[in-house]
This record gives C-alpha cells, sequence and structure tokens, in this order.
C-alpha cells in the first residue's frame, strides 16, 4: 500500500442546492458512485474521507448524492450522477469504462446507492478537488479486502460484487 496523496482539510462543503437529509439519515433518497480499478496493475483506488464528512476517517469511493430539482426529482441517471462525482472529487473526465456493480438499498428502503466499478487504463493520481476527501491509495484486491476502516458502503460493495471484482482481476477487463 502506498498513499499517493494528501490534500488540506476544508472546513465545510459546497452543495449545490438544498441539503437534504432522508428520514434514515442519508444525504437525499439516491445516490452513486465509483470504484475505479486500473486494467495495467489490477489495482482499485479508495479514498480517505474528510472530517466533517459523514463516516469522516473512513476508505471510501467517490460518490454522492443524485441531483434533484426543486420538486425533488432525479435531474440525473445514477450513471450520470457516478461520472459528475469522479469529475467534482477526482478531476476524472469520462475516459473510463463503467461497469455496474451492487445497488445499495438502505434497511427501510427509503435510499439506494447505485455503485459502479470504473475502469480505466492506468493508474493516477488526484488533486482530490471538493474536499470531501484528504488522501487516496490504490490497492490490491486482497488488499482492499483486508482494509481496516472501510466506510460502511466499500464493506457492501464488495462482500456483494465480489465475482465481479475477482473477474476484473483476472480478465483486467
Amino acid at each position: 500500500m502506498r498513499l499517493l496523496h494528501t490534500t488540506k482539510l476544508y472546513a465545510f462543503l459546497f452543495t449545490e442546492g438544498k441539503l437534504y437529509r432522508n428520514p434514515e439519515g442519508f444525504w437525499g433518497d439516491a445516490g452513486a458512485g465509483i470504484l475505479m480499478f486500473a486494467r495495467s496493475t489490477g489495482r482499485f483506488m479508495v479514498l480517505k474521507r474528510s472530517p466533517g464528512v459523514k463516516e469522516s476517517g473512513t476508505w471510501g469511493i467517490a460518490g454522492g448524492a443524485l441531483n434533484v430539482d426543486e420538486d425533488g426529482q432525479l435531474t440525473e441517471s445514477p450513471e450520470e450522477g457516478a461520472r459528475r462525482e469522479a469529475q467534482e472529487e477526482l478531476g476524472m473526465s469520462n475516459n473510463m469504462n463503467l461497469i455496474p456493480a451492487h445497488v445499495f438499498v438502505s434497511p427501510r428502503g427509503t435510499f439506494k446507492y447505485y455503485n459502479f466499478i470504473g475502469v480505466v487504463e492506468d493508474e493516477f493520481d488526484s488533486e482530490l478537488g471538493d474536499g470531501e476527501n484528504t488522501a487516496l491509495k490504490w490497492l490490491t484486491l486482497e488488499e482492499l479486502k483486508k482494509l481496516d476502516n472501510k466506510h460502511f458502503g466499500l464493506r457492501s460493495l464488495i462482500a456483494n460484487s465480489s465475482d465481479l471484482l475477482d473477474n476484473l482481476v483476472s480478465s483486467g477487463t
């Protein structure tokens, strides 16, 4: 494991529209995110969450709430939201292949989180632009599984997408 980047901590986060927590405490009713996978090395990117965000200090993925209009209707698809979050948090362009993975549904069913695997050719570093994360690192699948202090969403993604992750590593696609 190698720590590639750290950034300053930000006292607040920039958000668009209203801040809304659903009945179970999630930001909004739906979200999406991307676990990046570098084909050339067979490693996955994880991000350390900043103080001041939910589950701070845990390792997770780039992602967040899906955008909605004034009436609370979604204005983007889960794939569009995941790509937007990768742009905001990592400075990523759309030069990645997205593979749908586990969809997390909250215990009372009021929130869904759409996970994707973002396949890129090579590992990259990031400026971690929006302040939601303080560090990133690339890990093998074995290191990812053994990683301490995982965000509950990353734990759920790994547990429910293990065949997909194993196939990615073995095939490289």
